[in-house]
């Protein structure tokens, strides 16, 4: 009997619990995370791009105005911010570059969610920097909503994709 008992082995524990691999709940949250991270990159590098064009035209916008109320002349005014809106409009809806009239002003409604262009004082952006001479009426309410439609394209939240 005493035979049996001398071939007994202690008491062994067993190995620590190993860190690696990590359990399959960790792997689903590591997929998670750097999707959550990629699409935020994403999206920051596109609005950088978006804010840098805004900011610009809102500086070019600054002084086509400015020259405006030196100068009270509607004609350079008109030509002056019918580029500078299709200039912005193509850099941010490529899909805009070959509309005229008023697809064009449809197009501009669409994007900030008003009706300014198209049955408001936007009409002139149209035809009136193709005229010899442009009336001189309304340009204050055209300005404001040539400024309200640059806000609307830095934020570019509920901005509907043309």
């Amino acid at each position: 009997m005493n035979a049996g008992l001398l071939e007994l082995r202690d008491i062994h524990l067993p190995e620590a619990v190993s860190w690696w691999p990590p359990a399959p709940g960790w792997w689903v949250l590591l997929l998670v995370l750097s999707g959550a991270a990629f699409w935020w990159a994403r999206r920051y590098w596109n609005g950088r791009g978006r804010r840098r064009v805004i900011r610009e035209a809102q500086q070019e916008f600054a002084e086509i105005c400015a020259r405006y109320h030196h100068d009270h002349c509607a004609q350079p005014l008109l030509a002056g911010l019918s580029i500078l809106l299709r200039r912005v409009a193509i850099s941010l809806y490529p899909g805009v570059a070959g509309l005229t009239g008023q697809a064009w002003l449809r197009a501009l409604d669409r994007s900030h969610g008003g009706n300014g262009f198209t049955a408001g004082p936007g009409r002139l952006l149209a035809a009136a920097p193709y005229r010899p001479q442009a009336p001189p009426r309304n340009m204050e309410v055209l300005i404001e909503l040539c400024e309200l439609w640059l806000r609307t394209q830095r934020r570019g939240s509920h901005v509907q994709h043309l």
